[in-house]
């Protein structure tokens, strides 16, 4: 049933944006420099806003959404183009904000007065942040497969997967 697509896309952004907030609000607790917080905030920001948009653009891309098999099936949807390019900036706009999140720590952990060891053990912690982006990277291989193509629920059972494993990062 296409409408579980659209709920499921809905429920991975909406969990996007809960999983950037708090680790921004995070950040904001343990951060002391004004540039460091202003960065927190563009990127909590960003994120929110361009998720909350691609929420509603998925929900209403075929309109009603209680007609989204029939209109799917009538051509009035948008076309495959802008969905493309929909997934392709929502993909640009997490990676960037994965990786603010995940070399933040670096310029945090650098000048805390902390013991070698202590320093070791959340720069470990906190790459796991680097390794979520890194996810979010490899499922820009397989976006350009969400056209209609004979590869296209290859291509989603692989974006499926690697979103998986990014947020599941993130949520440790």
């Amino acid at each position: 049933n296409f409408q579980w697509v659209i709920v499921d896309e809905t429920f991975y952004l909406a969990t996007t944006i809960f999983l950037k907030l708090s680790i921004g609000v995070f950040f904001l607790r343990i951060c002391i420099q004004k540039w460091q917080r202003y960065l927190i905030y563009g990127a909590m920001g960003l994120n929110t806003l361009v998720n909350l948009y691609h929420i509603l653009f998925i929900t209403f891309m075929c309109g009603q959404p209680g007609n989204f098999l029939m209109n799917a099936f009538e051509g009035k949807c948008v076309s495959n183009r802008v969905i493309l390019g929909v997934a392709y900036e929502q993909g640009v706009v997490t990676t960037t904000t994965d990786w603010i999140f995940a070399t933040l720590p670096v310029t945090i952990l650098w000048h805390s007065k902390m013991d070698r060891r202590t320093k070791c053990v959340c720069a470990f912690v906190l790459s796991l942040g680097a390794f979520g982006s890194l996810c979010s990277m490899v499922r820009f291989k397989y976006i350009n497969g969400l056209s209609v193509s004979p590869d296209f629920f290859w291509n989603a059972a692989n974006i499926s997967i690697w979103s998986t494993i990014e947020l599941g990062t993130g949520i440790v």
